[in-house]
């Protein structure tokens, strides 16, 4: 990893939550030529990249609206870097694996660490809360809400539609992402929970946030999204499919 490109002295934010601690969050987002290939066969590359962008851009205001103090961004992709930057966001440049054709799991782990570190840098003792980059339905209340729920746990997650992948992952205190990383990848939400962390998604009377819990891999995903009402950036990109009727099948 390289130095993050915004280097400021440690934020001493108002914007704390019920602890009386600033929440951060910290997204991971792939090389752009990389991003999305389950939807290679659907959407070229250069659209693929626009809506990964778009995606990243709503995620990143959503969770400013949230109350978050914070957001850092992590990417090896300087466009990624760009944008986040634009949208109000700390960087941090990821160095690209020498060879490597794509990011693994083990890659989108570390660079959720190193974007903690950067978090437990910058902001006085913050939770941190990891958020897949791809959640362009997402509320801003039902973060807050989220982000309330998980106060008294080490860590607490929300999981994807099906259950099994994590959405999202809220972490008490930063510093201990480096001795037990997240488990990010297929199947993660069991791994978050063997390491501790209590599932929202199956708390008693919590939300059914299907926001929160749509990410997009696949144009259904994408469909739901929309549905659901999307940030105006991905709407953009979803205005454009449809008037190529690339959305057509899904409704």
């Amino acid at each position: 990893m390289r130095p993050p490109q915004s280097t400021t002295p440690r934020e001493r934010t108002t914007r704390s939550d019920r602890t009386g601690r600033p929440l951060v969050g910290v997204l991971a987002v792939k090389d752009l030529a990389l991003a999305k290939t389950r939807l290679a066969e659907q959407l070229s590359t250069g659209i693929r990249a626009r809506l990964v962008l778009a995606m990243m851009r709503d995620t990143v205001a959503v969770l400013h609206r949230s109350g978050a103090a914070g957001v850092v961004v992590v990417s090896p992709d300087p466009r990624v870097l760009a944008a986040a930057e634009e949208s109000g966001a700390r960087v941090l440049a990821e160095s690209a694996t020498p060879g490597a054709s794509t990011r693994g799991h083990a890659q989108l782990n570390r660079a959720f660490v190193a974007g903690s570190t950067v978090a437990a840098h910058a902001w006085e003792d913050p939770r941190v809360m990891l958020v897949q980059a791809d959640l362009p339905a997402a509320r801003a209340d039902h973060l807050a809400t989220a982000a309330d729920l998980a106060i008294g746990t080490a860590r607490a997650i929300i999981t994807d539609r099906d259950g099994s992948g994590t959405t999202l992952l809220v972490v008490d205190r930063a510093g201990e992402l480096t001795d037990r990383p997240p488990r990010f990848g297929s199947g993660s939400a069991r791994r978050h929970v063997a390491q501790g962390a209590t599932d929202l998604s199956t708390l008693r009377g919590h939300p059914p946030w299907p926001d929160l819990r749509t990410d997009v891999d696949t144009l259904e995903d994408l469909a739901v999204a929309a549905h659901l009402g999307t940030g105006d950036h991905t709407r953009a990109v979803i205005a454009e499919l449809h008037a190529s009727g690339a959305l057509s099948q899904t409704g």
